[in-house]
């Protein structure tokens, strides 16, 4: 809501220049309904709130679209309330209708948000890296040395008081990302590296 306030005041200072605000998630959906009469405005959804939530649940959520889509049968209403996500689903679903232009990330996220939110999105913008502004292979090898380094050393000082630890010749596994259980698959990570340690125990 505030970022709609700090975008109505700049608009003053764009006078007589093309202005549209793109907005990401429900979570800025406050801002975009506060200025989307003033100017044009994009609502972008990476994943709709429900779906999300219905797949972190374990229910697969992409069976369900394809079958009822074919159908062309529309979510439950109340289904936003059975996993108490009414407020974020709402918010999110007045974003899509208010915007000028409502887009997603993906094709499968388009049909996605088209089943929950009952809305097609006038255009798909596709996720994706300039590849370009990455290191090359060799400097990415070197990079890589040294911030392993650096992990180590911060790994050594954060567990020493605690435990033994030989870190220099430990390989280091991690991931990132949000944080949802299933969804990331944050579960599936856990339970490789449980098996990775029981296998390392064996041999």
């Amino acid at each position: 809501f505030a970022c709609g306030i700090v975008i109505d005041k700049l608009l003053s200072v764009f006078k007589g220049k093309k202005v549209a605000a793109q907005f990401h998630e429900w979570l800025a959906g406050a801002g975009l309904l506060y200025v989307h009469k003033k100017i044009p405005t994009i609502f972008t959804t990476h994943a709709t709130t429900l779906g999300r939530t219905i797949a972190g649940w374990g229910e697969d959520l992409y069976t369900e679209v394809n079958q009822n889509m074919k159908n062309n049968i529309q979510i439950d209403p109340k289904r936003p309330y059975k996993y108490g996500v009414q407020a974020k689903h709402l918010m999110e679903k007045a974003c899509a209708y208010n915007a000028s232009i409502f887009s997603t990330v993906s094709e499968i996220t388009s049909r996605e948000a088209e089943y929950v939110l009952g809305k097609k999105p006038d255009i798909v913008l596709p996720n994706g890296l300039d590849i370009d502004r990455f290191p090359t292979m060799e400097e990415f090898a070197l990079l890589h040395r040294k911030y392993l380094q650096k992990m180590k050393h911060f790994f050594s000082a954060y567990f020493s008081p605690y435990y033994e630890t030989n870190m220099w010749d430990a390989m280091v596994f991690f991931t990132s990302g949000r944080y949802e259980f299933k969804n990331k698959g944050y579960d599936i990570f856990i339970e490789s590296l449980g098996k990775l340690n029981e296998r390392m125990k064996r041999e």
